[in-house]
């Protein structure tokens, strides 16, 4: 819908952000007769890269020295598990929790642009799908950036960048109109009548 140049929320409804929209977007635009493959193939990469990335993440917050030798059989392990409790398809929650645990890694380390691009992550996350929102403000506090700014604005900056291109292309009026009609009290129609 994007590709024909239809806008998100003013012309069909999106129950989540679109940021997996934008994602896969590729996929479509180039896929042609394999769009389903290609898509399918970069959702096992997913798998993969979230599986390798959060064990790597965990070891780092439990203070063990990396060691690729135990790393890599834990993360295959985790892929193996991870790829049979959902089906391989396009979905925003797998790829939230790609850039979230991306996100979460590069926050553990010193350098001030991995830590920005790590909050610049973790905003992304919540661009594909809102429940990931919660992290962001947790990761603030668990890393103890929650005083310094360029942690705000680095998380700040997706969900500002989609309200703005809401509020050109002409869909957040509708976004707040969406949630105002599923808050209508049984009996009356969506406009708010008797």
């Amino acid at each position: 819908r994007l590709l024909a140049g239809e806008f998100p929320h003013r012309d069909f409804i999106s129950v989540h952000t679109i940021g997996s929209s934008i994602l896969h977007l590729p996929f479509v635009l180039l896929g042609g007769d394999h769009v389903y493959l290609a898509s399918r193939f970069f959702v096992w990469f997913e798998f993969a890269a979230i599986a390798l990335t959060w064990t790597r993440l965990i070891g780092r917050l439990m203070g063990i020295a990396r060691d690729p030798m135990a790393e890599i059989p834990i993360a295959a392990t985790a892929f193996v598990l991870s790829s049979h409790y959902f089906p391989v398809m396009a979905w925003p929650t797998i790829d939230g929790l790609l850039f979230a645990g991306l996100g979460l890694l590069l926050c553990t380390t010193q350098p001030k642009a991995a830590r920005f691009a790590g909050y610049l992550l973790i905003g992304a996350a919540y661009g594909c799908k809102q429940s990931f929102a919660p992290l962001f403000p947790v990761a603030l506090l668990l890393f103890g950036d929650w005083r310094r700014g360029y942690a705000w604005v680095a998380g700040g900056l997706p969900a500002l960048a989609y309200f703005a291109l809401l509020g050109i292309g002409g869909g957040l009026a509708d976004v707040f109109r969406l949630n105002r009609q599923r808050s209508v009290r049984p009996g009356t129609d969506p406009i708010g009548r008797a």
